[in-house]
């Protein structure tokens, strides 16, 4: 999936406050991630690469409009 980590932890925000369930992923969690990342590379060994683009689904309006709040501290 084709996202950025800021992405990754509005996600992460927003899952926190409309799922109870969710488990949170800590901050460092998010960011020894982004340290140690390597994008894939067709040489080795896949037959293609696909970047899938992020596109949220809602299950009410409420969702939706929380969503699109800036959900992160500066």
């Amino acid at each position: 999936m084709a996202t950025t980590f800021q992405q990754a932890k509005h996600n992460n925000k927003f899952r926190e406050l409309t799922d109870k369930s969710h488990v949170p992923v800590s901050e460092i969690i998010i960011n020894s991630l982004k340290k140690n990342f390597q994008e894939p590379d067709v040489l080795e060994g896949f037959s293609e690469i696909v970047k899938i683009p992020f596109v949220p689904e809602f299950e009410n309006a409420e969702h939706e409009k929380l969503y699109k709040l800036f959900l992160l501290e500066k």
